[in-house]
């Protein structure tokens, strides 16, 4: 089981108390392709895996390559691609509110080995803490690495493009 957490730190969000989470619309439109994964979930790995492909216990695996010659956040079947299905709902008046949405891969979806049963937990904390918490179990190795590719609009969500946003985290 891999579990994994990615949590926004309450300071950036008290700095930007109108950012909005930038998004397409009821589907966001990386499901079609048009949009660079925005607002997705990125897996089975989130990133770039050279030449397409990867050894794991001997075998190489064969990835669709979709940037170049190379993999990029799980190819044309990533999970930016996916729709994933709501699990659970924390009950009304929780605190944190959140959302569980879920979805399944299959053994070979974009070339990787082994089925996933992959769970993403969003939540909304009352220090405005925003986390994400990823639980992927598998039926056999493979590699996951997923995380969040949102993009924030500093601005607030009317307020237009986040492309000439500068934004610098002293860390």
């Amino acid at each position: 089981m891999v579990l994994f957490r990615i949590l926004v730190a309450s300071a950036l969000m008290a700095m930007a108390a109108r950012a909005t989470v930038a998004a397409s619309g009821p589907l966001p439109e990386p499901v079609n392709g048009s949009n660079p994964q925005m607002g997705s979930t990125l897996g089975r790995v989130g990133g770039r895996i050279a030449g397409a492909q990867f050894t794991l216990d001997g075998i190489t695996y064969h990835l669709d390559a979709n940037a170049g010659n190379n993999t990029l956040h799980s190819g044309a079947q990533g999970w930016d691609k996916q729709t994933f299905a709501v699990e659970e709902v924390g009950p009304a008046g929780s605190s944190p509110s959140w959302v569980r949405l879920a979805y399944h891969s299959n053994d070979g979806e974009g070339g990787f080995p082994g089925s996933v049963n992959v769970s993403v937990t969003y939540a909304l904390h009352e220090d405005n803490v925003l986390s994400m918490e990823v639980t992927a179990e598998s039926d056999a190795p493979t590699p996951v690495s997923s995380y969040g590719h949102p993009y924030f609009n500093l601005g607030g969500h009317a307020s237009g493009s986040v492309l000439g946003h500068i934004l610098t985290i002293n860390a």
